[in-house]
């Protein structure tokens, strides 16, 4: 644009937007200077390949038994009928949780709205909502509510080897 900020008899410029034209004040500033040694005391060591163990998880959802391993790594669950396991209570969300391998474990990851229920066995009760769980020896899910109000529609999980 011909003439943009500059002054013109038309368009005068306010004092508020010459005080922004203003120039910048110089100050001095500190420069310091980083000397790296490379050692090999000072750089940490790696470690070998860590090598996992297989993960094998085992639920059960009614009378059927299902398998994840390394050839079937994760599980969609809820009211939908395209998850892999369907729960039929409502108060289950559609795509209430989904159940992945990691490594060499398994995690519980919560995308419902009314929660998900763990129990392992031997610990209370935890209550994941939007939040993962990574699953440990045997236990039971249930969705949307506690087990305790509902326990006719769960997913029992073992983690054992």
């Amino acid at each position: 644009m011909p003439g943009a900020g500059r002054s013109s008899p038309r368009h005068p410029q306010s004092p508020s937007s010459r005080r922004r034209c203003a120039p910048v004040q110089q100050k001095d500033i500190d420069l310091f200077e980083l000397v790296w040694q490379e050692t090999e005391d000072e750089l940490t060591a790696l470690s070998t390949h860590v090598k996992f163990r297989p993960a094998h998880l085992t639920l059960k959802h009614g009378d059927r038994q299902i398998d994840l391993s390394e050839a079937v790594p994760t599980l969609s669950i809820g009211r939908d009928l395209q998850n892999e396991v369907v729960i039929a209570d409502r108060k289950a969300s559609r795509m209430h949780a989904r159940i992945e391998r990691r490594r060499d474990k398994f995690v519980l990851i919560d995308h419902s709205s009314n929660g998900t229920y763990v129990t392992v066995q031997g610990e209370s009760e935890i209550v994941l909502r939007r939040e993962e769980l990574v699953l440990r020896n045997r236990g039971q899910v249930s969705f949307g509510h506690a087990y305790q109000d509902d326990p006719t529609e769960i997913l029992g999980f073992s983690c054992l080897d």
